[in-house]
């Protein structure tokens, strides 16, 4: 898992969506914090000044002079533990990705839920929701709130993907599934927005779909769903 990942399953996680950071994770991150603040530390050292020198201080500068005359050393040992503990991270999100794949599965499909209901009280379309935004600003506003949530889930059930290979050929397919049920080949060539994806437009569209449904999927009911759909797809792809 690249850093710019983690980043976003760490910004997930906590009170906005319910779902605690991991203790493997919490772990990994506190060592991590520890590495680091140890390699400021050697680093920030400087020589010890002899000019102060007295019969009490003799024996605690007699030390310091003995560990500046090795911090190089333990500054390149400090810098191999920060870079160890960095990787440690890493990993220990790639394990929890089992768990937070069923974690985020709850706050995702409120989120849909919430979005398609706020969208048919609101005339069941985004341009017509867009224009009564003063008369039904609350309805409104859980909308755009709504999708907000949407959006920065979606991109966290891409990113805890990354681990599952798929057999799709074709990206948008594999990437679409993940967050809607495609009934067929066809009904994804031929209804799928081409907006932007995981925008307030897309997801309103997809809404739109006969058939489909805005729904989290593990990467086992990915596959479910669309061995169904091979065997009762007409569509040569599938």
């Amino acid at each position: 898992m690249l850093d710019n990942e983690t980043r976003i399953l760490r910004t997930a996680c906590g009170d906005r969506f319910g779902v605690p950071v991991p203790d493997q994770v919490a772990a990994a991150e506190a060592l991590h914090t520890a590495a680091v603040e140890l390699t400021a530390k050697v680093r920030s050292e400087t020589p010890p000044d002899l000019s102060a020198l007295t019969v009490k201080t003799l024996d605690a500068t007699v030390a310091a002079m003995v560990a500046w005359d090795n911090r190089d050393d333990r500054l390149a040992a400090a810098a191999k533990i920060e870079k160890f503990s960095a990787g440690r991270v890493l990993d220990a999100w790639d394990h929890a990705t089992s768990a937070l794949m069923e974690a985020f599965r709850r706050p995702f499909d409120a989120a849909a839920a919430t979005f398609v209901e706020a969208l048919a009280e609101l005339g069941g379309d985004l341009d017509t929701a867009k224009a009564l935004t003063t008369e039904k600003a609350d309805a409104y506003n859980t909308l755009m709130a709504a999708a907000a949530d949407l959006h920065v889930l979606a991109e966290v059930r891409a990113i805890l993907g990354t681990r599952y290979p798929s057999s799709e050929s074709e990206h948008n397919v594999h990437l679409f599934g993940q967050v809607a049920t495609l009934p067929s080949y066809d009904v994804f060539v031929r209804k799928f927005p081409s907006t932007q994806a995981w925008a307030p437009e897309w997801w309103a569209a997809v809404s739109a779909v006969p058939g489909v449904e805005i729904k989290w999927h593990t990467p086992t009911e990915q596959q479910s769903y669309l061995d169904i759909a091979v065997r009762t797809s007409g569509a040569s792809k599938w």
